[in-house]
C-alpha cells in the first residue's frame, strides 16, 4: 500500500511540473516575442532617424 501511494505522489508531483514547465514556456515565449517586437520598434527609428539626417 505505501509503495502505491508513493508512486502515485511522484506521479503527482511529476504532473504538476510539467504544467508549471508549459507555464513558464509560454510565458517566455510571449517575453521573446515581446522583446522581438520592441527591438523591431527600435531599428524602424534608428533607420528614421538616420534618412533624416
Amino acid at each position: 500500500m505505501g509503495l502505491v501511494s508513493f508512486t502515485s505522489s511522484i506521479t503527482e508531483v511529476y504532473l504538476i511540473a510539467q504544467e508549471k514547465e508549459d507555464l513558464l514556456r509560454k510565458l517566455l515565449d510571449i517575453r521573446f516575442d515581446t522583446e522581438k517586437e520592441a527591438s523591431r520598434g527600435t531599428e524602424e527609428s534608428d533607420v528614421n532617424s538616420k534618412g533624416k539626417g
